[in-house]
């Protein structure tokens, strides 16, 4: 994008079941945008009923009791950071595809989290389908291809997409926690992390940076340094993720707004509210 207009929470009210931000703004011009991690930013208010936000609605950790959970608001872009199934058996992709399939957004932006294990072909052959599914192996590849080959949703696997001019990179990768899926040893996390583009403007994983709602209810944190550290140089406007569940919520600093769209909670309740965010793109009319 040349420029877009991003808008940062400063408070929450809930609406029939799902949170929705209040923001100021701020306008991002080619200058800004050339600069590494841009810190002086041109406040503006948006009165212009030409440019209208384009709404993303953002979940994640509906853990297959996505029926049982909180509204979904209409919007533009849906997107679901992983861990939509409890242990990714084939009923629970199909179920979780088909329920995706329904919602009225034009654009829907899937990534797996560690429990969607048949989504992680290397994980599931050598420990997973023996410790989860030795009644019921599944071929990971037939689950994986529920959603690969969808024309309802885009599912992202260390891969980008742009809706809107806005360009989304999704991952589902996080440290080792519990022996799940899509794991990498801690310290080991730039594999990962430089296969994503400087130029992305809202950053979806499952797991959750150092710091930024990534504590457990013990007080460890379980975020990645790695991808913290990568936030920090590379400067997303957005990053969407869950893992962690309680540390929903929204958090931001001087350059990014981090949102944990755990839809569970610690006790696997789905009460959480959906978590809805703006972006005004200056390119596109939405």
């Amino acid at each position: 994008m040349s420029g877009y207009v991003f808008y940062h929470h400063i408070k929450s009210q809930i609406h029939s079941g799902y949170v929705f931000y209040h923001r100021h703004t701020s306008v991002l011009n080619h200058e800004t945008l050339s600069s590494p991690c841009p810190q002086k930013m041109n406040r503006v208010v948006v009165i212009s009923s030409v440019i209208k936000p384009v709404r993303i609605v953002c979940q994640s950790d509906t853990h297959s009791i996505h029926e049982r959970g909180p509204l979904v608001p209409d919007g533009d872009v849906y997107v679901h950071a992983g861990d939509f199934t409890s242990t990714g058996t084939l009923q629970e992709c199909q179920e979780f595809h088909d329920w995706v399939a329904k919602l009225p957004h034009k654009h829907k932006i899937v990534i797996a989290g560690n429990h969607d294990i048949t989504m992680d072909t290397d994980y599931y052959l050598k420990r997973g389908s023996r410790r989860f599914h030795s009644r019921s192996h599944v071929p990971p590849e037939v689950c994986q291809s529920i959603f690969k080959n969808s024309t309802d949703l885009t599912y992202l696997q260390d891969s980008g997409t742009e809706c809107y001019g806005i360009k989304f990179w999704g991952s589902p990768w996080q440290p080792e926690f519990y022996d799940w899926a899509f794991n990498y040893k801690r310290g080991e996390g730039y594999t990962k992390w430089n296969l994503i583009p400087s130029d992305i403007d809202v950053l979806i994983t499952h797991g959750p940076p150092k710091g930024q709602g990534s504590v457990c209810l013990d007080g460890f944190d379980a975020g990645c340094e790695e991808l913290a550290d990568w936030c920090n140089t590379r400067c997303p406007k957005l990053h969407i993720f869950g893992h962690i569940h309680e540390g929903y919520g929204v958090t931001t600093d001087d350059h990014t707004t981090y949102v944990n769209a755990s839809t569970c909670t610690r006790q696997y309740r789905p009460i959480n509210p959906t978590i809805v965010i703006d972006v005004v793109s200056t390119n596109v009319v939405v």
